[in-house]
């Protein structure tokens, strides 16, 4: 994802179309710090394609942080 795409990123925009299969969950696990919890139902994809998702996730999030602690 470049820059400019995470400027433009609309989360909700993104998870309307993927509800039945993916759901996204900030849990605070301690005072200020929190986990982002993705679940995606098995029934749409095996475990090696699950994974992959929640890489891409992971890397996207990892893109989008020097912004966010700007």
């Amino acid at each position: 994802m470049t820059d400019s795409q995470a400027r433009d990123f609309d989360a909700e925009d993104f998870l309307a179309s993927r509800r039945e299969w993916l759901e996204v969950s900030v849990v605070e696990v301690e005072k200020d710090c929190f986990d982002v919890v993705l679940k995606i139902d098995g029934t749409y994809f095996d475990r090696e394609t699950a994974d992959r998702v929640a890489e891409s996730f992971a890397r996207d999030v990892r893109a989008l942080l020097p912004e966010v602690d700007q």
